[in-house]
């Protein structure tokens, strides 16, 4: 009886370890993406700050695109 205590325990333990590892990466996952996303935002503020804000840029197709007209068919 106090033995299948004692495993019973241990596997509960293991699954338990096992749980905290995959919560462990995850919540790493989601600090980075944080961390991408208010880097990103920053860099568009600062972007707005020096080219104005209406001015936006294709980051897919180099063309420059302003007030969601695209230039470049001009």
């Amino acid at each position: 009886m106090v033995e299948n205590k004692k495993d019973s325990e241990k596997e509960i333990n293991k699954k338990l370890k096992i749980e905290n590892k995959r919560l462990g990466r995850e919540l790493k996952r989601s600090q980075a993406a944080l961390a991408e996303m208010a880097a990103l935002y920053t860099l568009k503020k600062k972007a707005e700050e020096l080219w104005g804000a209406k001015r936006k840029i294709d980051l897919y197709g180099s063309k420059e695109v302003c007030c969601g007209i695209n230039n470049s068919s001009y």
